[in-house]
């Protein structure tokens, strides 16, 4: 009886998988493996060897990536998946939509302009009733970055998006085709109080890749950098970085910054100030007094904001030497961790290549 009902539930789960194996379509493959491999992160595979692979494939990759976008969670899909999991008798690869998804993503973003006759098809479906499949659009669609004067006005309706992974995506995506996207920023700015903390978050982070319109952005980024939670504001404070024009209004404002409390928000003030490199008679010397903080993550960022100002930080070469067996360090999550030692020894390097550089530049006999 336990045998009939085995072979029973294992011919159900078969009979069950034939629409989805002969819907699914087939995987290009390279190097000897399917895409999905390469896609597939818990692989024993490196970085270089699954671009390389994908990279490979080129276009012939793209119909395979466009489908996974499409894929939706559906009651038999959900309810096979289930059950496949929950027996060993037979393995039923199941695609999941939400991991599917992630690896078109991927896909897109290693093809870059490659996959531009994608486009068309991800165009259409950033209508589509599912916010996940809209969302998964709205990234490809940012991570293959061509023809701007169609896909930017096909995301710009996304911004109003009931969904906040919707208008997160879309977001990121309008920040990826930089200045070409100009035409997006007072629509951007109008989400700068979006109830949704990581749409703030890209909100920052897509004007200041955009860096145009400094006039209006700058002072509504100042204006919201007490409200919201730190990782919003630590994002606002790191997008000022990138308007070096209104540099008067920045410099007193991430110094202040830079001078309280909260850590994260130091962090983001000191590494904003290396990025904008101006005013280094006054930024310069503020750093080196920084250089000597008890906290490492402050003395790594002083450090690392002083090497981006080369020969204009010449000063602070003995300070930097002085760090140069400072063990302190940032966590760098799956990287490991960032030494204020190592960092020293590469701001010296950039600080000395770069008054070279400048003498050079001056020379006119050379």
């Amino acid at each position: 009886m336990r045998r009939r009902l085995t072979i029973v539930v294992v011919g159900a789960i078969c009979l069950a998988a034939i629409p989805f194996a002969l819907t699914a379509p087939r995987e290009p493959v390279a190097d000897g493996h399917p895409i999905s491999y390469w896609l597939d992160y818990s692989k024993n595979t490196t970085h270089t060897e699954r671009e390389a692979a994908i990279r490979k494939l080129g276009v012939a990759a793209v119909p395979w990536l466009v489908q996974q976008v499409k894929l939706k969670d559906t009651l038999p899909r959900t309810w096979l998946a289930a059950i496949a999991r929950k027996q060993s008798w037979i393995r039923i690869n199941i695609p999941i939509p939400e991991v599917q998804h992630l690896y078109a993503v991927e896909g897109f973003r290693i093809l870059g302009p490659t996959a531009a006759p994608a486009v068309e098809e991800l165009i259409r479906y950033l209508r589509d009733p599912s916010p996940e499949v809209r969302r998964t659009c709205a990234g490809a669609l940012g991570v293959i970055r061509v023809e701007p004067e169609r896909v930017i006005p096909a995301l710009l309706p996304l911004l109003r998006d009931t969904d906040d992974g919707v208008r997160g995506e879309a977001v990121f995506s309008l920040g990826y085709f930089g200045k070409e996207a100009e035409a997006a920023v007072e629509s951007l700015l109008l989400l700068m109080d979006d109830p949704d903390s990581y749409v703030q978050g890209a909100v920052a982070w897509a004007l200041g890749r955009i860096g145009c319109r400094g006039e209006i952005v700058v002072p509504r980024l100042l204006d919201c950098i007490d409200r919201g939670d730190n990782e919003a504001r630590a994002d606002r404070i790191r997008s000022l970085g990138n308007f070096p024009r209104q540099a008067d209004a920045i410099v007193p404002a991430l110094i202040e910054l830079a001078g309280q409390g909260e850590l994260q928000l130091a962090m983001a003030a000191l590494e904003s100030l290396g990025d904008l490199k101006r005013q280094p008679e006054i930024v310069v010397p503020y750093l080196i007094r920084r250089v000597e903080d008890p906290h490492p993550e402050v003395r790594y960022h002083s450090v690392e904001s002083l090497g981006k100002f080369g020969h204009l930080a010449t000063a602070a070469v003995p300070h930097l030497n002085a760090r140069r067996n400072d063990q302190g360090y940032i966590s760098a999550g799956c990287v490991g961790r960032y030494t204020v030692q190592d960092t020293a020894n590469t701001a010296i390097a950039l600080i000395k290549a770069d008054v070279i550089a400048n003498k050079d530049a001056s020379n006119p006999n050379h």
